[in-house]
């Protein structure tokens, strides 16, 4: 509903492209389009994130780690530069129960990509992945190192009142780590993020036992 006017609107400024004089409006006509670019790409992150409530959930409730680590490795694979990322998972040999095993993959997926979004220090990149089953809950920790983030954006994260929606329209790099935020509701997960470093960050997930 949205797009559709965005879509007459960039229509009528190609039209106005066509003008043959008159710089200040042709000046303008860019300045509008660049705003236009804009709203598109919110407008996508929006989408991105509320499509997550399509996410498919028929669980078997069978966790197994080493599907999980497979599947990340190809993630990275697909969206980094496999050469200069090392990824070192930690975790039990043998599958759990109790666990909506959809849900963790697709949420850790969002921890993985959101550290890929990331700009790269001068440092090697390295993710870490920890995860220890409890009686009554799941303990997962992501530790990236290597991966840079602005100080106004690591406010947002570190914020207890953040808002998904508001603040991605104000930092859209920071879509994955919203999205994981959302899986971590659906999930009942508790989450935390710590910087422990200017190139280093902990993503923390609590996940109790159904």
């Amino acid at each position: 509903d949205l797009r559709g006017p965005l879509a007459t609107i960039k229509g009528l400024i190609n039209l106005f492209k066509l003008r043959q004089d008159d710089s200040e409006v042709d000046r303008l006509v860019h300045l509008i389009d660049a705003h236009a670019e804009k709203l598109d790409e919110r407008l996508h992150q929006l989408i991105y994130i509320a499509e997550i409530d399509n996410e498919t959930n028929h669980a078997s409730y069978q966790f197994s780690f080493s599907d999980l680590e497979t599947h990340l490795r190809k993630v990275i694979e697909i969206n980094a530069f496999v050469d200069f990322l090392e990824l070192h998972v930690s975790a039990p040999n043998e599958s759990i129960s109790g666990y909506n095993e959809v849900l963790i993959q697709a949420s850790l997926t969002y921890a993985v990509l959101h550290f890929l979004s990331l700009p790269k220090g001068n440092t090697n990149n390295i993710i870490e992945i920890h995860a220890q089953p409890y009686a009554n809950k799941l303990s997962v920790v992501i530790k990236a190192e290597g991966f840079l983030i602005d100080v106004d954006a690591q406010k947002i994260l570190e914020s207890n009142d953040a808002s998904i929606y508001t603040d991605l329209l104000k930092y859209s790099r920071l879509s994955h780590f919203f999205a994981l935020q959302k899986l971590a509701l659906k999930l009942k997960a508790a989450i935390r993020i710590d910087f422990l470093g200017p190139d280093c960050q902990q993503i923390s997930i609590d996940i109790a036992k159904l």
